[in-house]
């Protein structure tokens, strides 16, 4: 639902509530990663990978005469962990490293409270 709003003379619309109509269970293998490519042939492979721990994004670059570059990213409890590797890992190697990745934040979180 949007209402609108007058502030010095330009109207405003505001969203006045969310409702989530949907929910899923995250299981095994949940995620999307794609391989892709730029117009001077470098490839990557980037999306994001579902855990029991939250989502994590994963972006990981590089060819044989190129810099190899992989990040990971997750957010817990507000804040943003970042990893970052100086290698290339493939679809299946970034799920296993997304997994552990989260793990170990989750763990971390754990031990700090």
């Amino acid at each position: 639902m949007k209402t609108k709003k007058k502030v010095n003379g330009a109207s405003l619309k505001r969203v006045v509530s969310c409702q989530f109509d949907d929910k899923m269970t995250v299981g095994r293998g949940f995620g999307r990663l794609t391989d892709n490519g730029t117009k001077s042939g470098e490839t990557y492979t980037e999306g994001y990978v579902a855990t029991p721990h939250g989502i994590v994004t994963a972006y990981s670059q590089g060819d044989a005469d190129s810099f190899h570059h992989t990040r990971l990213d997750v957010v817990k409890d507000g804040i943003l962990y970042m990893k970052n590797i100086k290698r290339r890992y493939s679809k299946r190697g970034l799920v296993t490293l997304a997994k552990r990745f989260a793990a170990t934040v989750a763990a971390n979180n754990q031990a700090e409270l």
